[in-house]
């Protein structure tokens, strides 16, 4: 399989970075999904871990929000305009080297106007890719089409399959009585005792 690398801009879009990374990982495993606050730990270098982490990644998942390309920094100005912003750094990284590049909109977002993004990078080709749309209004529905759209283009449609067989398993048992809310918790969310 393919290795995912989760690009996003935090104060844009942060409770929907954190329901994507849990589903990737749910779906994917975790070695197999790249964030930054999940892998980088106390002492690593940060940005040599991070491009580390995106040439060895396959797979770069761009979420948008609706601050994405209009994020403001009163030293710099607009941040994907600053040569130094890592979002930008990131994609312009992941479309120069061939990666497989996945813009998400999340949150009601748009794909920004080609125009609209820097012209002396490869930024702005990002709205030459199709986008997956996740919604708060069909989250469950759009975010089994993007996972699949992920394992389509990671060559992972078999981990894809179980998890929507496990996930469609829990779900007969909860609706059969079978399973309580309260039981419906992973077991790796669950203290481990020595």
């Amino acid at each position: 399989m393919k290795k995912i690398y989760l690009c996003y801009r935090w104060e844009d879009t942060p409770f929907a970075v954190n329901q994507i990374y849990s589903n990737l990982v749910e779906c994917f495993f975790l070695s197999n999904v790249f964030r930054d606050t999940k892998k980088i730990m106390g002492g690593d270098e940060w940005a040599k871990t991070l491009r580390s982490e995106l040439a060895k990644s396959d797979v770069v998942v761009v979420v948008i929000g609706p601050k994405w390309h209009t994020a403001w920094c009163d030293k710099v100005g607009p941040r994907l305009w600053h040569p130094h912003d890592w979002v930008r750094k990131e994609i312009c990284t992941a479309i120069t080297k061939g990666k497989i590049t996945m813009p998400l909109l999340v949150d009601g977002a748009t794909m920004p106007v080609k125009g609209a993004l820097p012209k002396n990078c490869a930024l702005s080709k990002i709205t030459d890719f199709t986008p997956n749309t996740i919604s708060a209004k069909n989250f469950v529905n759009d975010m089994e089409v993007f996972l699949k759209t992920v394992a389509e283009k990671s060559d992972a449609m078999d981990k894809f399959y179980a998890w929507r067989g496990n996930k469609e398993k829990l779900d007969r048992e909860y609706h059969d009585g079978q399973r309580t809310e309260s039981s419906v918790v992973s077991t790796r969310d669950k203290p481990r005792h020595r």
